[in-house]
């Protein structure tokens, strides 16, 4: 499997425990701010679940944020793991 290069701007598709469908979040990198930064990775997650894998892209550019921004350790064992994807 390739290895994924994540970018600020990339969609996430988050697999939800038990079945209950996908999550979406919109991953931004606080190293492109302040390179300083000893946590970079932040989500955006949007107020979107869907029980099906697949999503229109532009259907998450309406939707509003479910809650603050959220600093993230360990995105990329989620993303290896494929709990996580990057769809866009």
């Amino acid at each position: 499997m390739a290895k994924t290069k994540l970018k600020s701007g990339d969609i996430l598709q988050i697999t939800l425990p038990k079945e209950l469908g996908f999550a979406y979040a919109k991953y931004i990198d606080l190293l492109e701010v302040n390179p300083t930064y000893r946590y970079p990775s932040l989500v955006r997650v949007f107020n979107l679940k869907t029980l099906d894998s697949k999503v229109n892209i532009k259907e998450l550019e309406g939707c509003d944020l479910l809650f603050s921004p959220l600093l993230v350790a360990g995105i990329m064992t989620s993303i290896k793991e494929r709990d996580w994807r990057v769809i866009g």
